[in-house]
């Protein structure tokens, strides 16, 4: 049994089929030409794998990846550098086991926790107004986005998670922000688990992406549940 649901498994590891070119316990590097246009490079690194690099026939030429000797994951990304092609920082992606499914569909939120909606934009407004930019920025929490749940402490807003179809495929990408008078009540952990259950309800995988210097996004990620699925980097060449 996968640890982790086949679709989300099958969406994160398709780009990583096609023509092998190395193939070792330190680096699996291959060419596949149905990678996405926008996207003529991905990289993913999981734990207890060895990093897949997926390059498009243009960038495997440009970088010399044909040449008969062997790369090694530093080199790899040196000539994909040197042939032109900038890598983004890196994605940590989460994930919620199989197991892990079961026992937060099953749970029964707190009253307090509802979905938000456009009637709820001057509530929305008040509980971002303590939050600092750079938080509201990395967070990506969005009113109008997909599905948006809230915690409220009374009449308080203390807490919101958000959800959008990502990547043209079945993930939902979550974000959660919760304000600075209301931390460490576990506000953030019960939205993340009712919006992720709401995600599922509706035929959506949730997933949760931070960046590897945000401690606290990923303590937030591993509190609600989710488990670190693996670093993803890609070649943008437009936008989602």
């Amino acid at each position: 049994m996968a640890l982790f649901a086949d679709e989300a498994e099958h969406f994160w590891l398709s780009p990583y089929q096609g023509e092998s070119l190395v193939d070792t316990v330190d680096l699996h590097l291959l060419v596949n030409p149905d990678l996405r246009a926008d996207r003529p490079v991905e990289i993913l690194g999981r734990p207890h794998h060895a990093p897949q690099v997926s390059v498009a026939p243009q960038v495997a030429d440009a970088a010399g990846f044909r040449d008969d000797h062997p790369v090694d994951a530093h080199e790899a990304r040196a000539r994909i550098a040197s042939a032109g092609y900038e890598l983004t920082d890196p994605d940590l992606v989460y994930l919620f086991r199989t197991s892990i499914r079961t026992i937060v569909e099953n749970e029964t939120p707190p009253t307090t926790i509802r979905l938000l909606r456009d009637r709820d934009a001057d509530v929305f407004a008040a509980f971002l107004e303590p939050i600092s930019e750079e938080d509201i920025d990395l967070a990506y929490v969005e009113l109008d986005h997909w599905a948006v749940m809230g915690a409220f402490e009374g009449d308080d807003l203390a807490a919101a998670a958000s959800a959008y179809p990502w990547g043209g495929g079945p993930m939902a990408d979550i974000g959660v922000l919760t304000s600075p008078w209301h931390r460490s009540r576990g506000h953030g952990r019960r939205v993340v688990r009712a919006l992720a259950a709401h995600c599922w309800q509706h035929g959506y995988e949730p997933q949760y992406r931070t960046q590897p210097d945000n401690v606290a996004s990923q303590s937030s990620a591993l509190a609600a549940g989710l488990e670190h699925f693996g670093d993803w980097e890609c070649v943008p060449l437009g936008t989602d």
